[in-house]
């Protein structure tokens, strides 16, 4: 994959990663407190058990989501060093006419970018 794809691909699964984490956090976990503050039939017990599932396999996605950004990040950051990529001069990928990405190296060495900047000129 080259630098271009793994900095596109980079900002693409991390952003999906993080909205999987809201989901279920946020989403899922809540709803299935609320069904079983509320659980009074066989079907509601039935519902816990496919929340429950749907909590496991989107835990699962998310797993598989950290594994693909880790391999990501552990190609990407050996070129975001080698040309000193930081927030004040970042790898930038043209994506559409005006609009691209960047990522960039933090002084800590974590990978930081920003998808879809339209600069108005």
């Amino acid at each position: 994959m080259g630098t271009k794809e793994l900095s596109a691909s980079f900002l693409d699964i991390r952003d999906r990663r993080d909205e999987k984490r809201r989901h279920i956090d946020y989403d899922l976990k809540p709803a299935l407190v609320t069904l079983e503050k509320n659980r009074s039939t066989m079907d509601d017990g039935l519902r816990i058990i496919q929340k429950k599932n749907e909590i496991n396999n989107s835990e699962e996605l998310y797993n598989q989501l950290e594994e693909d950004l880790k391999y990501v990040i552990d190609e990407l950051t050996p070129y975001l060093r080698e040309i000193k990529a930081t927030s004040v001069s970042p790898y930038i990928t043209h994506l559409y006419n005006r609009t691209y990405s960047e990522v960039w190296l933090d002084d800590d060495g974590i990978i930081r970018g920003n998808a879809k900047i339209t600069h108005l000129t």
